[in-house]
């Protein structure tokens, strides 16, 4: 393949200088991660960061939950990432969490890598720390668009990462890609497309990455990707694979029970991991998180699939509902509470073990093959 030129990765002209437009709204800008944040998301959060600043402003990344895996504690630390955690101190959590929010109000807010799809109630920085009547300045993203999304502008592509994007973006801005920015970017591409080979992977994505290889640290890249595994990615694969059942020759459901927090990335690349076995074509990997402290728990549910015919966005809100989950092609999630009225049929005001799950994720079943079967059904009709 030929080498990739700065000019044969850009975006139109009109989101070029609509986006610029966005620089001078204000001084301070506030970037918000999805919770739980992803090479991908901390990437293109990276490149907004560094846009902003590039035009002498004020950038701060913000991101609920945790830093959920290894790989990107390890990654933010060789490439310098700086985000603050939004949560509140205990001892003072009303004044601590009224700073964050006076910090974030005083700014222009960009939201990366969801369009609010998940809506307000899973997204810490937009349900706890931005008021009712503020909105988004802005959203980049890859994932299907929320129809319901209240934002002024907004740049959204089906590609297989967002850090494609903002490699577009830069581009068509003329800025140089520093040698840590494009690691960073070449992380978040290659993560999200399972190293391109994913079904949501498009041109743009290969196009953005052949790029970067000329430009990114393969020493730096090598610091990150020679991390120590984490004991959990074991555990949770025994699990998962103890769970392991295949509906329809085609599409296996696992569900690896109760997790804490720190765990929920690693389903998602359990579930990636689930569609290298001999004829699967999709996945579904389920789990119960509990964060403890008499805080509710919640179902995940992280889905991967080769089948083009199925409409992930629509299938993982079909099933869990429109306010709690969404996707992109090839790749979905969603995160339920459970008090949820779909999961009625126990009484969780008990404690809840592993046989209270799996007869939970039991009553899903038959919605997910039925729709599943459904959707292989045309696409093999048209082939």
């Amino acid at each position: 393949m030929a080498e990739q030129t700065i000019e044969s990765i850009k975006l139109e002209l009109s989101i070029v200088e609509a986006w610029a437009k966005i620089f001078d709204k204000g001084e301070s800008f506030a970037i918000i991660c999805h919770d739980q944040p992803d090479p991908d998301c901390l990437a293109s959060a990276l490149a907004v960061q560094i846009l902003a600043q590039s035009k002498g402003k004020i950038a701060n990344i913000y991101y609920g939950g945790e830093i959920p895996y290894t790989q990107n504690s390890v990654m933010m630390n060789v490439l310098n990432i700086s985000a603050t955690k939004l949560e509140s101190d205990e001892e003072n959590e009303e004044e601590s969490i009224q700073q964050i929010k006076d910090t974030i109000d005083k700014s222009v807010i960009i939201v990366v890598d969801t369009s609010c799809s998940f809506g307000k109630e899973n997204n810490i920085g937009l349900s706890q720390f931005i008021g009712k009547d503020r909105k988004p300045d802005a959203v980049i993203d890859h994932h299907t668009v929320n129809p319901h999304l209240d934002c002024p502008f907004y740049v959204n592509r089906s590609y297989g990462a967002c850090s494609t994007i903002l490699v577009e973006m830069l581009s068509s801005l003329g800025l140089t890609i520093s040698k840590g920015l494009a690691t960073a970017l070449y992380l978040g591409i290659s993560t999200d497309t399972a190293d391109l080979k994913s079904e949501g992977t498009v041109q743009n994505d290969i196009d953005a990455i052949e790029f970067l290889r000329s430009v990114m640290d393969i020493e730096l890249l090598r610091k990150i990707y020679d991390y120590p595994k984490p004991l959990a990615l074991l555990e949770l694969r025994k699990r998962a694979y103890g769970s392991f059942n295949i509906y329809g020759n085609n599409l296996t459901i696992s569900n690896v029970g109760l997790i804490n927090p720190q765990q929920r990335a690693l389903v998602a690349k359990i579930c990636e991991e689930m569609l290298q076995i001999e004829s699967i074509d999709s996945a579904l990997v389920l789990g119960i998180v509990d964060e403890g402290f008499d805080k509710p728990k919640f179902l995940i549910a992280s889905f991967r699939t080769e089948v083009l015919a199925i409409n992930v966005s629509q299938f993982i809100q079909k099933i869990f509902g429109k306010k709690y989950g969404g996707g992109r092609r090839g790749a979905g999630a969603a995160k339920i509470p459970l008090d949820d009225k779909i999961f009625s049929v126990i009484d969780f005001s008990k404690r809840q073990d592993e046989s209270d799950s799996s007869k939970m994720i039991k009553g899903l079943l038959e919605p997910i093959f039925s729709y599943y079967t459904d959707k292989a059904k045309t696409e093999k009709s048209n082939i």
